[in-house]
């Protein structure tokens, strides 16, 4: 064992002094006044440590003192049995077990506005609370980890006969888990991003190169006709892709490392971390300068040795060109005879010149997917924000009362001038158990035909709670193996039952999608009978109000929510809206930055393939002004050409993006995140829009300098052979 300390949690009920508004849940924790805790313990941000056993004196937790602008010296007010004892703020302070600052993992929602944590001295929180020199929670440190799972098992055997609820390991705490679901995120998308970039811009580096051996063939043949060998030939080529991926790397390797501290700042500071190390790893820079320098490297392989197998007699001899007839489209396209010159040579140079097609169709493929990805990871975290705001809840303020309260509360509030309408809701943290599975949930009685608490099935269907069961989210479906029409056994936790708790069977009527949280929902009046015998519940009990308001009235009601008898946190449903996008901003600041790297890259993806295809051309496009084709014609038909290419990638790159969409999902949803953060694949038809839109610029952009430089042509040269 490392080390043991033993504490006091209690939810109280606070109020901060002048502000009539700020009265909210506050978790008071103890910790010894005279030394400093020994687990979790506290780094002091500003003010100092507890100054004395009994000193009425708090150490506040710091995202909260920075939410509600408190300093050291400033006064909380707690409310006791109907009076109000209040504290100093002797320091504001960072916990390790708070990062994060979540009540539970069925309230996971940080939100400061309405719920902070603050340390108290052991000696005065206990009298405080009427529970003098008691404890209710032990935390502790463990020397050797492989012991653990042995010790957890001791410590509730030992712990049993006070009822102590099973042990929970430092990963399954919830402020943990949020920090660490963040984590392998990143680090989900830290390869995802790269093997993607990397991956198409390999097969692109093969592409042109390849399509640059095509076009140097008269070259390759005079060098190796005076005696160049076909070692010389192959070094050649990859010294080009070397060179190529060496400068694009070490470029890359600057700019990560200066976007990784970038990243870190950003997301440190939402965290109010006081540590922020940046510095040079330089094994993971070395590694990164490698694989790219590689990656283009091995691109440059199949292009060399396809360069060293030309012969000199043949890359000298011009190529025999393509007949003119192409059987199969005039057969697909009957008409295609009798159409106007300007649109059947760009329809049959589609299909006449398949290397220079296929290339530029994946060119336009790779780049839509590429944009897709990051804009379509920004649309499923937005639809998860709008499913669970929108979707879901469908009021302006809720108040959730420190004790329970009897219905008619709920009917006082509706006749409340600028009330729409008000529901009562009855929640309470449960333990459900199916076979050897135990897991923990906060079970929502919900009126019946609730208007402001929408359920939905995974394929988007109206559900609504029954009698016959309870409604499970995808969570706990998961978590206890479940199907609907199973029998669970159902129990209050030992710490919110008066007695030993007991187990009742009940069966899952169904299953819905909950984007946040882990939650199962019955009707109101069954959930008070499901309990009535272990709690000491008033007729019609609530545990809270939803309220949905004339936005005229939404300061004014808020203020009479607060004033409710037993009142504890009001939450305003803009204000958790605010905070969700607060809690993303990061990951969508870099899914922008992937995009517009994604942008870049289908830039200059689409860009080379459109000169290459129009240079590639330069004698032909010489022929045809020759023949006196003006120049305009001549540039409507190769923009109709390489719009039509386009389009083919378009419509393949559309699909595929949508799958790595899905694929980036999947892959950096761990089963730790599911359980907080729900996430499906949406891709918003503006994004498919965006994509081909931005292709099509792209590709009439890329034509600008290639098609400048043909009209600039030698005539008499260009058409004699194939420029180079």
């Amino acid at each position: 064992m490392g080390a043991v300390e033993a504490r006091l949690v209690e939810d109280v009920v606070i109020q901060i002094p002048g502000r009539s508004t700020k009265k909210l849940i506050g978790r008071l924790i103890s910790i010894p006044a005279d030394r400093r805790p020994i687990v979790n313990d506290l780094f002091i941000v500003k003010g100092r440590y507890l100054s004395g056993r009994t000193a009425r004196e708090i150490v506040l937790e710091s995202s909260f003192a920075k939410h509600h602008k408190l300093r050291p010296g400033d006064t909380i007010e707690i409310e006791r049995a109907g009076a109000r004892v209040r504290f100093q703020i002797a320091g504001i302070a960072m916990s390790p077990e708070y990062l994060y600052v979540v009540r539970s993992k069925q309230d996971i929602m940080p939100f400061p506005e309405s719920f902070g944590v603050m340390f108290v001295s052991s000696d005065v929180l206990g009298p405080l609370v009427g529970k003098p020199g008691l404890v209710s929670h032990i935390v502790a440190t463990i020397a050797d980890p492989g012991r653990r799972p042995a010790i957890m098992r001791e410590a509730k055997r030992l712990l049993d006969i006070y009822g102590a609820e099973e042990p929970v390991a430092r990963e399954d705490q919830p402020s943990h888990q949020l920090l660490e679901q963040d984590l392998q995120g990143f680090q989900a998308y830290s390869v995802l991003f790269p093997f993607l970039f990397l991956s198409v811009a390999g097969l692109t580096v093969y592409t042109l190169l390849m399509r640059m051996v095509h076009m140097q063939r008269p070259v390759i043949g005079m060098l190796m006709a005076i005696g160049f060998s076909r070692r010389r030939v192959v070094l050649h080529y990859l010294s080009a892709s070397l060179l190529i991926g060496a400068l694009a790397s070490l470029l890359g390797s600057a700019l990560g490392f200066w976007l990784s501290g970038w990243a870190t700042r950003g997301y440190t500071s939402f965290l109010s971390l006081p540590y922020i190390l940046v510095v040079p790893r330089w094994g993971a820079i070395l590694v990164g300068f490698l694989i790219g320098t590689g990656v283009c490297l091995a691109a440059g392989i199949l292009p060399a040795r396809a360069a060293a197998r030309i012969g000199p007699a043949e890359a000298l001899r011009a190529e025999v060109p393509v007949s003119g007839r192409v059987v199969p489209l005039d057969r697909v396209i009957p008409g295609l005879r009798t159409m106007a010159l300007a649109w059947r040579i760009p329809l049959r140079n589609v299909f006449r010149h398949p290397r220079r097609t296929v290339s530029t169709v994946f060119g336009v493929a790779a780049a839509i997917s590429l944009i897709m990805v990051s804009q379509g990871l920004l649309d499923s975290s937005e639809a998860a924000i709008n499913s669970f705001i929108h979707g879901t809840l469908y009021d302006d303020i809720r108040v959730e009362f420190a004790l329970y309260q009897d219905r008619g509360v709920v009917n006082s509030v509706r006749g409340w001038p600028g009330v729409i309408w008000a529901e009562g809701a009855l929640e309470m943290p449960v333990e459900f158990r199916k076979g050897a599975r135990t897991y923990s949930a906060l079970l929502v009685g919900l009126e019946n035909g609730s208007r402001l608490h929408h359920l939905q099935s995974d394929s988007g269907e109206r559900m609504r709670p029954v009698d016959a069961g309870f409604l499970f989210g995808q969570v706990l479906r998961s978590k206890l193996g479940v199907e609907q029409g199973d029998t669970v056994l159902v129990s209050l936790p030992r710490t919110r039952a008066e007695q030993e708790p007991v187990q009742r069977a009940a069966r899952v009527a169904g299953f819905v999608w909950e984007s946040i949280g882990t939650v199962a929902y019955l009707p109101l009046d069954r959930t008070r009978q499901l309990f009535r015998e272990d709690l000491p519940l008033p007729p019609g009990a609530i545990t809270g109000v939803r309220v949905k308001v004339d936005p005229r009235y939404l300061a004014e009601v808020k203020e009479r929510l607060l004033n409710l008898p037993g009142a504890g946190g009001v939450n305003v449903l803009a204000d958790l809206r605010r905070m969700l996008d607060d809690m993303l901003a990061l990951m969508r600041n870099i899914f922008a930055i992937m995009l517009l790297f994604g942008m870049a890259l289908a830039f200059s993806i689409v860009f080379n393939m459109i000169t290459i295809n129009v240079l590639e051309r330069s004698s032909e496009v010489a022929t045809m002004r020759t023949l006196g084709i003006g120049r305009w014609k001549i540039l409507g038909m190769i923009t109709l050409e390489n719009m039509l290419t386009a389009a083919i990638g378009v419509c393949m790159g559309l699909p595929a993006g949508r799958v790595l969409v899905d694929a980036f999902i999947k892959a950096g949803s761990s089963e730790e995140q599911m359980e907080l953060f729900a996430f499906k694949t949406v891709v918003y038809p503006r994004t498919y829009v965006i994509a081909a839109v931005a292709i099509v610029i792209v590709v009439l952009i890329s034509q600008i300098p290639a098609i400048s430089q043909v009209n600039r042509l030698n005539l008499a040269r260009a058409t004699k052979g194939r420029v180079t």
